[in-house]
C-alpha cells in the first residue's frame, strides 16, 4: 500500500506513511501528518517529481462526466450544450487518455496544430480557443476537487481578430419593423431598441417584462441578469402584443410556452422560438431590401447607432451584457468605416 494509516501524534493529528518504489534500486519512505486526502495529494506530487504516472490521478476521459453534469446543474442550458458538444467531440478524441497532471504547453500545441490541420486556418482559431477554454475550466474544476495535483498550465490562445459586424441602417430597420406583425414587431424591437440577443429574447419570460416600471430584466450569458429600459416604441409594441395573446390561445396555461413572451406556435415541445429569420426575409422582401438580414445585426445596429449619437462606451457595454468594454470596443471600427465612407463620398 503506497499511503498507510499508522497513528496519531502528540497533537492528535493524523499519521501516514508514504512509500514510493522506482524499480528494485530505489524507494522512498515519507512520514505525512495531516488528512487521507492531503497525504494522498502529496503521494501523487512525490511520484510525478520521480517521473510515475500515479494510479490515483484521473484521465480527462475519467473526469468527463462528472465535469458536464457540475455545468449542467451550475451553469446556463446554452453554455451547459456548447462544452457537452466541444468536450465530447475534439478535446476527449485528443485529450481523453492524457491526465491532467502531465498535459504540458508542448502537448496543448500539438493539439492547436492538428485541429488547424482539419480546417481553414483562421476561420477555426476561435472555435480551437473555445474548446481550450473548455479543458482549462474542467481543469481547474478538477483542481478544486481534488482529483488532480497541479492548477492548470496557462494556456496561449490562437490570434483571433474578430470580423467588424454587419450593420442595419434606420431606415432599413424601421422598414422591417413596419412591414412585419404585432409579433415579429415586438420581438425586432427587443433586438434593436433593447440590444437583446436572439435567445435572451426567445427566453423572455413574461415575469422578466415590467409594464409599470417600464424595464425589461435580460438573463444573458452566464445567467448573468441585467436590466434594460424600454423605448417608447418597444413598449408600445408589447402592449399590442400583450393584448393581441391575451385575445388568443396562446396563454392558455396548458401551452408549453405559456410563460413566454414570445411563445411558438411551431415548437410544441418547450414552447420556445427557434428561428425567427424567415420572416425578417419576408418583411425584408416586401421592403425592397435585398441583402441578406441576420438577428444578430439588429444587437450590432443597435451598438452601433448609439455609439454614433455619442453615447458612452461602458453605458453600451452594460445594455449589452458584455463583461470586457474590449468587446464593446468592435463597435467603435463600425462607427469610423462609416465616417470614412461619407468621406470617400465627397
Amino acid at each position: 500500500m503506497s499511503v498507510r494509516y499508522i497513528g496519531i501524534d502528540k497533537d492528535g493529528r493524523q499519521k501516514w506513511q508514504i512509500d514510493i518504489r522506482n524499480g528494485r534500486a530505489f524507494r522512498m519512505k515519507r512520514t505525512f501528518i495531516g488528512t487521507e486526502d492531503e497525504a494522498n495529494i502529496t503521494h501523487i506530487k512525490l511520484r510525478k517529481k520521480l517521473g510515475k504516472p500515479s494510479r490515483e490521478t484521473f484521465t480527462v476521459n475519467d473526469l468527463a462526466h462528472d465535469y458536464i453534469e457540475h455545468v449542467r446543474i451550475h451553469q446556463s442550458k446554452r453554455t451547459y450544450g456548447d462544452k457537452r458538444r466541444m468536450l465530447f467531440g475534439k478535446v476527449l478524441s485528443f485529450f481523453g487518455n492524457y491526465h491532467l497532471d502531465f498535459i504540458t504547453k508542448e502537448i496543448i500545441e500539438a493539439y492547436k496544430q492538428r485541429r488547424i490541420l482539419e480546417s481553414m486556418p483562421r476561420r477555426i482559431y476561435r472555435q480551437i480557443n473555445l474548446e481550450l477554454l473548455t479543458l482549462s475550466a474542467m481543469w481547474k474544476w478538477a483542481y478544486d476537487q481534488g482529483r488532480c495535483v497541479d492548477e492548470p498550465i496557462k494556456i496561449r490562445t490562437l490570434p483571433y481578430k474578430r470580423p467588424i459586424p454587419g450593420t442595419l441602417s434606420k431606415q432599413e430597420i424601421f422598414a422591417l419593423i413596419e412591414y412585419s406583425g404585432v409579433f415579429h414587431r415586438a420581438f425586432l424591437l427587443c433586438l434593436y431598441h433593447a440590444g437583446m440577443r436572439f435567445h435572451e429574447v426567445a427566453g423572455l419570460r413574461l415575469s422578466d417584462v415590467d409594464m409599470v416600471t417600464k424595464y425589461i430584466r435580460i438573463h444573458g450569458k452566464g445567467d448573468v441578469m441585467r436590466l434594460v429600459p424600454m423605448s417608447a416604441m418597444l413598449y408600445e409594441a408589447m402592449l399590442l402584443l400583450f393584448d393581441e395573446q391575451l385575445r388568443s390561445h396562446l396563454r392558455d396555461k396548458k401551452h408549453p410556452g405559456a410563460d413566454l413572451v414570445f411563445p411558438s406556435l411551431r415548437n410544441m415541445g418547450d414552447g420556445h422560438v427557434t428561428d425567427i429569420r424567415r420572416a425578417i426575409t419576408w418583411a425584408a422582401d416586401r421592403a425592397g431590401i435585398k441583402r441578406k438580414i441576420t438577428p444578430h445585426m439588429l444587437r450590432h445596429s443597435f451598438a452601433t447607432h448609439l455609439l454614433e449619437a455619442g453615447q458612452d462606451l461602458r453605458t453600451i457595454q452594460d445594455l449589452l451584457g458584455h463583461k470586457e468594454v474590449t468587446t464593446t470596443q468592435i463597435y467603435t471600427h463600425v462607427a469610423f468605416n462609416r465616417k470614412r465612407g461619407a468621406i470617400d463620398a465627397l
